[in-house]
């Protein structure tokens, strides 16, 4: 006797198939590449060293702190907003280290890093937050932050936090 599947298939009477849409991702601004696939393993050494992405909007402050980090043996790059920051998460290769500032023009830095979660884009990155308010344990473990830095600060100080994450890189 033939077993019947109690499972209707597209080949069933009475059964109508339905083309699925395609997914897209919401935007920012920029192209966001489809989210529905798993991201490989992505490279970050750029010439031996290891890439810092700096998201800060005092231009001063920017570029000192990149003059002192490339000094300690970084790669670094600039960004001062939410857009061109997510722009610079889907390229490739991916910075190691994330270090943004809190106070951003339009959105906070920590929504951009739950943006970069949600996005996976996360991966292997470590991520510090600069802020001048004070930010819980129970808000860093939620971030999913690797560092918190509180405002005033010295670019020696901020290098010394970087450097330190820069050892636990996978």
């Amino acid at each position: 006797m033939k077993r019947r599947s109690a499972v209707p298939t597209a080949m069933s009477p009475g059964v109508e198939v339905i083309p699925v849409k395609e997914f897209t991702p919401v935007r920012f601004d920029i192209d966001v590449p489809s989210m529905t696939r798993e991201k490989p393993e992505r490279e970050r050494v750029v010439g031996n060293r290891q890439s810092v992405l700096l998201v800060h909007i005092d231009d001063d402050f920017r570029r000192q702190l990149r003059k002192n980090l490339m000094e300690a043996g970084f790669n670094v790059e600039l960004a001062d907003s939410r857009p061109k920051t997510m722009e610079r998460l889907f390229a490739e290769p991916q910075p190691h280290i994330l270090l943004v500032q809190e106070e951003l023009p339009g959105t906070p830095g920590s929504e951009l890093i739950a943006d970069a979660y949600q996005y996976n884009l996360t991966r292997g990155l470590k991520v510090a937050l600069l802020a001048a308010r004070p930010v819980s344990v129970e808000e860093q473990r939620m971030l999913r932050i690797d560092a918190f830095i509180r405002k005033p600060v010295t670019e020696a100080h901020v290098v010394n936090v970087v450097r330190g994450l820069s050892r636990n890189i996978n």
